[in-house]
């Protein structure tokens, strides 16, 4: 599980795996974040790497160690019961009275947070894209618990390496 390319220049993102040993899952926590501006964070040091120079997208990617604990096995479920968040965005374009046209996405926030799920169950896959998901409500409310604590474990991970 991770975000989509952070809007703010010095922010990370969390990259949550679950890896399921046989008996149980382990969790594994990565943080990334770009490097084509000048940033806050590192571009190097203990435990970080970053993309060879000339990259087109460059991201520096640090392991660290899980700061928050919880029923891993529980969560992982809640992972794999997991529906569509939200129907997919629907592309629109709209003819102005000056005869330009306008395009939109509807259904889609701008800023609003994203979470990208990727699940790799028995040699099946599956891959979720949730877009605001601090907005969700009702039936897909679930969705923004796990939102939240994804980030609740980048912000509790130490800032250096």
């Amino acid at each position: 599980m991770t975000g989509w390319y952070p809007m703010v220049d010095g922010a990370r993102v969390p990259l949550l795996r679950l890896v399921d040993l046989g008996g149980g899952f382990r969790p594994e926590l990565r943080l990334w974040w770009p490097t084509r501006y000048p940033t806050v964070l590192p571009g190097s040091g203990p435990g970080v790497q970053c993309t060879a120079a000339g990259d087109e997208n460059p991201i520096c990617l640090q392991t660290v160690a899980i700061p928050l604990q919880r029923d891993w096995n529980a969560f992982a479920q809640q992972l794999f019961d997991l529906g569509e968040c939200r129907p997919p965005a629907v592309p629109t374009q709209t003819t102005n009275a000056d005869g330009s046209v306008t395009g939109s996405v509807t259904g889609e926030a701008i800023d609003g947070g994203e979470l990208l799920i990727q699940l790799f169950d028995r040699g099946s896959f599956r891959m979720y894209r949730c877009n605001a998901p601090d907005g969700l409500t009702g039936s897909s409310a679930h969705v923004r618990e796990i939102y939240r604590f994804v980030y609740a474990l980048e912000r509790a991970a130490p800032r250096r390496p």
